[in-house]
């Protein structure tokens, strides 16, 4: 992942949002992506 080949710090920090929000709100982000969601 770019987390580990990353030699800086920057490189090594930037995913966290994406990776907290993909961890904590998988559930939801399935269901929009399925087309099961309710569009909001």
């Amino acid at each position: 992942t770019m987390q580990i080949a990353s030699k800086c710090g920057l490189g090594q920090s930037s995913p966290n949002p994406f990776i907290s929000i993909v961890t904590n709100f998988k559930d939801e982000i399935m269901s929009n992506y399925l087309g099961s969601g309710n569009g909001q």
